[in-house]
């Protein structure tokens, strides 16, 4: 389901980075080693933690305060396009598509 493994409602997720390489040696210090961090990853991806981004996503990150505005922003956005590609034009406000469609 999109809810699991950290997916948003339309089906985004994110690997997160990892192996961030910094200073003389090339680790940060108090850091897993690359290869640690590559096995930790591995595992999380296998035990479902982890879950590639599909093709056309973005991941966006906003404060959490925020989130849950922005997520039914996100949701009227989505469904404002739809009603325009309903009725194959575009509208400015997501009332006039919605009364369109």
């Amino acid at each position: 389901s999109g809810q699991q493994a950290g997916l948003s409602q339309n089906g985004c997720a994110s690997r997160p980075s990892h192996g961030v390489r910094h200073g003389r040696l090339g680790l940060m210090p108090h850091r897993h080693s690359a290869a640690s961090q590559e096995v930790r990853l591995l595992r999380a991806e296998r035990r479902g933690f982890l879950a590639p981004r599909p093709s056309g996503c973005k991941w966006l990150l906003v404060p959490e305060r925020l989130h849950p505005r922005l997520r039914a922003m996100a949701s009227s956005v989505q469904l404002h396009s739809e009603h325009d590609a309903l009725v194959g034009r575009s509208s400015h406000f997501a009332r006039a598509a919605t009364l369109a469609a």
